[in-house]
């Protein structure tokens, strides 16, 4: 027996107990809840010990500090989603360097690519593994939806949270990339920031619709993005005129897809990267060799398949 499987396999009674930390961007937000169950699930398959401790609300100093709550109670294995590719790579090279706990970034990472870690190629290379869909597909999958429902052609733009969470940055490349290569008469307006302040998203929403009456999309990178935008359609009296395209099925994005406030989700699966960052913590904490990168995948969810049987799994949950 080799790879997951092995890893999956029940530990013995004499096996060493493993204590595997989960540190998110944000503890409360449906998509890392639902990773901490994924995260669960397996701690309990391998007879690990799951530590889970996020920030209250998503920011660089807030995760330092639940960071530092979470390593003092000195676990094996360290699995985090990055907050800032910059700003955090410092707090998470003393972990992984001064304290010797491996990393495993999840979501998110450090550094200009994951592409460089374990080669030597930085002061952002240690981490072990980076487990997360690929960012830039999720955003071109998300362009050709966006781009069909409104027949090609038109003004879209992004509306995104912030410009260093190198996940969100991706999405936004890999849309533009998409509609650059493959819709020629859709133009893609400049990217607006919301901060997942729904209000300030709003506001940009009335603002580029001054700017472009006849706006015909909008791609909100994640639901914090999303929200403002589809109320202030629907205050403008636009929603289903407007078509929107978001990453990540959280409940309520679910719910407006089915109302018509939103035409298609672009879902990722943060119970299996939950999943496999603690089967992988545990195989690492337990001297087994792992692979430097996993790419979990994309689900696309629209109002023609939204209620398949198959579907209720990707949905994510607190």
């Amino acid at each position: 027996m080799s790879g997951l499987a092995a890893l999956a396999t029940p530990a013995r009674a004499d096996a060493p107990r493993v204590t595997i930390a989960l540190v998110p961007i944000y503890g409360t937000d449906p998509f890392y809840t639902t990773m901490n169950r994924g995260a669960r699930a397996a701690a309990q398959a391998v007879g690990a010990t799951l530590l889970y401790q996020g920030p209250t609300e998503p920011s660089p100093v807030q995760q330092v500090q639940a960071l530092n709550a979470v390593m003092a109670r000195k676990p094996d294995v360290l699995l985090v989603a990055p907050a800032d590719r910059t700003l955090m790579v410092a707090p998470l090279r003393k972990v992984a360097l001064d304290l010797g706990v491996p990393v495993i970034c999840v979501d998110t990472y450090i550094g200009a690519t994951p592409a460089t870690y374990q080669t030597g190629g930085g002061e952002a290379d240690f981490p072990l593994c980076y487990i997360a869909s690929d960012d830039a597909a999720g955003g071109a999958l998300a362009a050709r939806g966006l781009a069909n429902a409104i027949e090609g052609a038109g003004q879209v733009y992004v509306s995104a949270t912030w410009p260093t969470v190198a996940t969100l940055g991706r999405r936004e490349e890999g849309f533009r990339a998409e509609m650059a290569r493959s819709f020629p008469n859709v133009t893609v307006l400049p990217t607006q920031y919301t901060g997942m302040d729904p209000a300030k998203a709003a506001i940009q929403l009335h603002a580029m619709l001054q700017q472009a009456p006849n706006l015909a999309g909008v791609f909100c990178v994640n639901p914090g993005a999303a929200v403002g935008t589809f109320n202030a359609l629907k205050e403008a009296g636009r929603s289903g005129m407007v078509k929107l395209a978001v990453i990540d099925a959280t409940e309520q994005m679910v719910g407006a897809l089915k109302s018509g406030q939103v035409d298609l989700i672009v879902s990722q699966h943060p119970a299996e990267m939950g999943w496999l960052g603690t089967m992988l913590g545990y195989g690492v904490a337990t001297g087994q060799s792992i692979p430097t990168r996993i790419d979990t995948g994309f689900t696309l969810m629209d109002r023609k398949n939204i209620d398949d049987p198959g579907m209720k799994r990707f949905i994510y949950a607190r």
